[in-house]
């Protein structure tokens, strides 16, 4: 393995190695949502707790989405003159 390898694997996992310890010291732990399928109350309940505590990877979630689907899109052919026919 190069050496350029071996410097962005290490970059890496010290990259995920740091998040970790990020998410683990500063962010504060959730509140326990105890939640039973037929509680419509408690079923609001864990979605505001959702959207107010997890909002942000939510909404990076939705952007990792929403750019995949336009990857795929530039991959595919564009044919404008529409299907080809046999004769």
């Amino acid at each position: 393995m190069s050496r350029e390898r071996w410097l962005l694997l290490g970059t890496v996992v010290f990259l995920l190695i740091g998040g970790l310890l990020v998410g683990r010291y500063l962010v504060e732990p959730p509140q326990t949502v105890l939640m039973t399928l037929d509680s419509a109350e408690n079923a609001s309940a864990f979605r505001t707790w959702l959207w107010a505590h997890r909002g942000l990877d939510l909404g990076v979630q939705a952007a990792l989405i929403f750019v995949g689907a336009l990857g795929i899109a530039a991959v595919l052919p564009n044919n404008k003159e529409g299907p080809d026919t046999c004769t």
